[in-house]
């Protein structure tokens, strides 16, 4: 009696982790889509042409080709939530990670100073600084929020605190929210969401993406090239990417970052 009550609830199980999967991989795709709509309008800014690739059902990776100065690389990658795979995704949940919008960028000038700042409770700042990073180093700073959050920071000697205070905060305002900041003469030691490749000078941004609606089947019309993006997200997302660049021009040297 016990077997075919068994075997039903075996069946049943399946079926349900199948049926998960399917509308949570469904629910990624037109997550990221909503998200390469929200960007499409700020990327020419960055670079004139972007190659896009899906990491599986959970990322999606953009590289800008040839980027503006004072870039020499910018990668983006918008890494969401598991939701195809529910006992990862309740994992994850947990400790607090959500959709998460990553910028990294090399410079082509080293900056002047290194700065580190982080919202507490989100799941960048969770990461642990490792031993002999040169990031442990930094002296903590105060850092004023005007959103409620509570952040950490830690900053070298010559960095400008009221203009970067400034550029967390109109980034804040362009996003979802800012996670973390990172920006540093090199690239080794602390770990961070995905890996980073060694570097004369770097930047990177987390952000939650906005919740701006958006059609979910934006396609780029091939590959490596963005259309022609519209007036208001054109807008939208200069801010953004203004506000992006200031952060690195709080600590890089004069004119280098503009």
């Amino acid at each position: 009696m016990l077997e075919p009550i068994a075997s039903a609830l075996a069946v049943a199980a399946l079926v349900a982790v199948f049926l998960w999967f399917a509308v949570g991989t469904q629910l990624n795709v037109r997550r990221g889509n909503a998200i390469l709509r929200w960007l499409q309008g700020g990327l020419p800014l960055i670079g004139r042409r972007t190659t896009m690739r899906w990491l599986g059902s959970s990322a999606v990776e953009l590289v800008i080709a040839e980027p503006s100065a004072p870039f020499r690389t910018v990668t983006l990658v918008f890494v969401m939530e598991p939701r195809d795979l529910p006992w990862l995704w309740a994992l994850t949940r947990t400790r607090g990670r959500r959709d998460l919008l990553i910028i990294r960028a090399e410079l082509r000038r080293s900056p002047r100073a290194e700065l580190e700042v982080a919202t507490i409770g989100s799941w960048s700042a969770s990461l642990p600084v490792q031993p002999g990073d040169d990031m442990a180093s930094l002296d903590p700073i105060d850092w004023p929020s005007g959103n409620g959050e509570v952040v950490e920071a830690h900053a070298g000697p010559g960095v400008d605190l009221e203009r970067a205070v400034r550029s967390w905060d109109a980034l804040d305002r362009a996003s979802g929210g800012v996670m973390r900041v990172s920006i540093r003469r090199s690239m080794s030691g602390r770990p961070g969401p995905t890996p980073l490749r060694p570097s004369a000078s770097s930047e990177r941004f987390a952000m939650r993406p906005s919740n701006s609606e958006a059609p979910p089947d934006w396609r780029p019309r091939h590959r490596g090239e963005m259309k022609r993006p519209e007036p208001m997200a054109r807008a939208h997302l200069e801010r953004q990417n203004d506000a992006a660049q200031e952060v690195g021009a709080a600590t890089a040297s004069r004119g280098v970052v503009r």
